[in-house]
């Protein structure tokens, strides 16, 4: 099943774990997205994770992905 906008991504790596990815927010020196990952051991943990950093994304504003 596809993913809306803006909900992030999520896959599987080579290595097993799972990969969730969400724009954060601009880099304004380069003008491109800032992208945030996530891991996780199982699918269901990463979702989790994905669920709470995008209300920090969209409710805090203040993340910084270094």
């Amino acid at each position: 099943m596809r993913r809306a906008k803006n909900e992030g991504s999520i896959r599987q790596r080579s290595d097993g774990r799972w990969e969730a990815r969400a724009t954060g927010s601009i880099d304004y020196r380069t003008g491109k997205p800032k992208r945030i990952s996530v891991y996780g051991k199982t699918k269901s943990e990463v979702i989790g994770k994905l669920r709470e950093l995008e209300y920090d994304i969209h409710n805090r504003k203040a993340i910084d992905p270094t």
